[in-house]
């Protein structure tokens, strides 16, 4: 599974999408092996659903720790 689309399953709960792609075109989709349902699943049952509100507070952290780390640097120079 690509980054972006792990990611869009994460943050939406819904990997269908990549389940149901069948990327070989024999029509077998990926849900079909079951290796790679399992490995799917779990990915998903760990989970990374966030609000809006959730994900935005979390960039803001984020970026409130890179402002420390920028001024920690212009400090040392």
């Amino acid at each position: 599974m690509r980054e972006i689309v792990a990611l869009r399953a994460l943050r939406s709960g819904d990997a269908s999408d990549f389940l149901n792609t069948d990327l070989s075109r024999n029509g077998m989709t990926m849900a079909s092996n079951p290796h790679i349902r399992t490995a799917v699943e779990a990915m998903m049952q760990r989970g990374w659903i966030r609000s809006k509100a959730e994900f935005k507070a979390f960039k803001e952290d984020i970026w409130s720790d890179n402002n420390l780390v920028v001024e920690r640097l212009l400090r040392d120079l």
